[in-house]
Order: C-alpha cells, then sequence, then structure tokens
C-alpha cells in the first residue's frame, strides 16, 4: 500500500523531527472528484464534522420553528465549542425553549478546548454546558420533545433521533445507510464512518443545497447560512474553524477530533483525514492550507504556517511547517 503524501512536519534544527501524512479530496454535490491527495476512498468517521448533518434534524422535524428558535441555536448545534459564556447560554436557551434544563444532557463534560475559554471560567466549576457536543446535545433534545420521544434514551442507536441522524448522513453523503459505519463517538451518541470522497460530497451540498435529495435541500441551505453567519459559535476563540470562516464569511469549515477536517465553499466540499489523529500544530497547519486549496484567503490563518514551537524556558525549539502537495 502507497503512503500517503506528507502534509506537514516538526522541525528541529536541520532535522524533520515529525512527519505527518493525510489524505484530502474535494469533491462535487455529485461525488464527482475535482482533486485528490492521497487515498479518496479511505474510509473513517466524520467524528464532530458530522454535526452540521445533525443539526439538519432541527429543521427536517420542524423544531426550528415550532420552539421559535434563531440561527445562533442552529449554529451552537452544529459547533464543537470552547464553552464560552456566549456558547453556554445558546445552549441554554435550547434547553429552556424545549422545557428542559442542563440535567437532560447526557454529553458528560471536559476542560475547555481553548485556553483562552478556559481562563474565562475564572474557577468557575465546570458543567455539561461547557462540553464541546451540549449543542447538539441539546438540539437532538428539542427534537425528541417536539416530536414525542423519549429524552432519557437519546444516546442509544436505536432511538428515533439517531436513526433519523444516521438517515440524514447517508443521504447528504450519497451513500445507503447500510453502508455507513456507525460506532459510539466521544459524547456517547453514535458516530459515521464513510469514504472521503462521500464526506467531501455531503459537505459540497451545503454550499449548494440543489445538489442534495429534495427533502434535505432547505436545511442543507439554512445550516450553511448558520455557519457562515455565526463563526464564533462554531468553536470559538483560538479555534482554527473560527479564525479560518472570519476570514473567508462564505465558507463553512467544521473539525473533527483524530484530525478530521470538512470544508464546504463554492459548491464544492474538502474531507481531510489527518493519519497521526490529533496534534493541534500540524492540524490547523494542514487545515489553513485546505482553505487555500480551496480558493480562500489565509489571512490570519497564516500564523500556523511556520509555527515556531517553544521549549518550556520560552525559546524557539523548532517550528511546524507546510510541506504539502499543493
Amino acid at each position: 500500500m502507497n503512503c500517503p503524501p506528507i502534509l506537514a512536519v516538526k522541525k528541529r534544527g536541520p532535522l524533520d523531527e515529525s512527519i505527518f501524512r493525510g489524505h484530502i479530496v474535494v469533491a462535487d454535490g455529485f461525488g464527482n472528484i475535482a482533486q485528490s491527495f492521497g487515498n479518496p476512498y479511505y474510509i473513517t468517521y466524520f467524528r464532530s464534522s458530522a454535526k452540521p448533518f445533525q443539526a439538519m434534524t432541527l429543521i427536517l422535524t420542524g423544531t426550528y420553528e415550532y420552539f421559535g428558535l434563531e440561527l445562533e441555536h442552529l449554529a451552537i448545534a452544529c459547533g464543537s465549542h470552547n464553552g464560552q459564556a456566549e456558547h453556554t447560554k445558546a445552549v441554554l436557551e435550547i434547553l429552556s425553549k424545549a422545557s428542559l434544563s442542563e440535567r437532560d444532557l447526557l454529553c458528560g463534560t471536559h476542560e475547555p478546548i481553548s485556553a483562552a475559554a478556559k481562563a474565562e471560567l475564572n474557577g468557575k466549576p465546570l458543567s455539561q454546558l461547557n462540553h464541546n457536543c451540549s449543542g447538539k446535545h441539546s438540539a437532538m433534545l428539542a427534537v425528541c420533545k417536539k416530536m414525542g420521544w423519549d429524552t432519557k434514551t437519546y444516546l442509544e442507536p436505536t432511538h428515533p433521533i439517531q436513526k433519523l441522524s444516521l438517515e440524514i448522513v447517508a443521504g447528504m453523503c450519497g451513500l445507503p445507510v447500510s453502508d455507513v459505519v456507525v460506532a459510539i463517538d466521544g459524547c456517547g451518541v453514535q458516530v459515521f464512518g464513510v469514504p472521503l470522497v462521500n464526506m467531501a460530497q455531503g459537505f459540497a451540498r451545503f454550499s449548494n443545497p440543489e445538489s442534495a435529495p429534495l427533502d434535505l435541500q432547505e436545511p442543507a441551505k439554512m445550516v450553511f447560512k448558520a455557519m457562515t453567519k455565526n463563526q464564533e459559535l462554531v468553536a470559538g476563540i483560538d479555534r482554527v474553524d473560527t479564525i479560518a470562516m472570519k476570514d473567508n464569511p462564505d465558507f463553512a469549515i467544521k473539525s473533527g477530533a483524530e484530525g478530521v477536517n470538512c470544508i464546504s465553499a463554492n459548491k464544492k466540499g474538502l474531507a481531510l483525514k489527518m493519519e497521526s489523529g490529533e496534534g493541534h500544530e500540524p492540524f490547523y497547519c494542514v487545515v489553513a492550507n485546505c482553505v487555500r486549496l480551496l480558493g480562500g484567503k489565509i489571512g490570519e490563518l497564516e500564523m500556523f504556517n511556520n509555527q515556531p514551537l517553544m521549549s518550556t524556558n520560552g525559546a524557539q525549539s523548532g517550528q511546524v511547517v507546510w510541506r504539502g502537495p499543493f
């Protein structure tokens, strides 16, 4: 098997100390491949990059209108947020409108992703609202409340909200439901595995909803609008998705765990999977250049190219360098 291309390296002195490889594919909403580096048929999980599809349940079931939700609420449902005040406020509003509370969330909690967001807590105890997936969970609960589905078992793969999410992912990605690999994500709900080209196809449909199945066109259009109008809610301070979208307001960008990123812009979709998985410095460098591949502006993202790596005494000890094939 051929190795995927090198995308970034960590340099220390004259040597490349660590090498980061991965797969990138660009496709349109009909699954036609425009550009490919590595294996476009590599199967991996969306992880949190699936959240825009899962958020479509709010529109498809009429929950969005039923509870008088706004684009901000749709955006936080798409987001892997930092747990900043504006993020927890939006989550609480969804829960309140559906006569639910934080106690109904089953996502657990964790430290904020961003150091700046952690500092904003100023010693306050963490709650489930701070979990980066609480927007998605609150949206799922709101759909359950509107549809009369059980709110205590919404994590179960056999629950109607999980079945509906799976159907949307399959429909947007041009696959039968049986071809989607299903497992459990880090927050407890199901996660979806598909070939990268189908990931790219699904994301292309957000900026070209006319290429999606008829019943998914309006939900896709609204999700794209929500994400592009509310970049801070999709991630937050110091996060590559938010920085990239603020530089490129017609791009919808969503990162997932383990080195996954998906972009929708100009009727095209891009899917990235880094074989090394996590690692913010090389991942952010690669995402910045994926934005460039789709014709986007680097702008503030330039800080992630040749990003310095610092020693514990504050001296520069190395740097992250883009080495990709484009």
